[in-house]
């Protein structure tokens, strides 16, 4: 999945880069887009985007704006789909 965050210039992308990071995203770019606003992209699993809108309106005070779309797909390795799987069903 793509996601691009978008937070005010004058907040820290630091906690939120560290989420990220956390959730097993690729960052992609972190870039000021005008005056007022950073555009963070990264790329992360399907898997990793439960609550992460929530996370990202917490650590920014309900200021960041998200956007997240497919990119593409990639085969999961079978110790991370068993992971998965137990995560949501509960054990195998």
């Amino acid at each position: 999945m793509e996601v691009q965050i978008d937070v005010r210039s004058e907040e820290p992308t630091q906690p939120i880069l560290n989420e990220l990071i956390r959730r097993r995203a690729r960052i992609q770019n972190s870039d000021r887009i005008n005056e007022s606003t950073v555009r963070i992209t990264a790329n992360l699993p399907l898997s990793e985007t439960e609550n992460l809108s929530r996370t990202v309106r917490t650590l920014t005070s309900g200021f960041g704006d998200i956007s997240v779309q497919i990119s593409g797909y990639q085969e999961v390795p079978d110790f991370e789909r068993n992971a998965i799987l137990e995560r949501r069903h509960g054990s195998l």
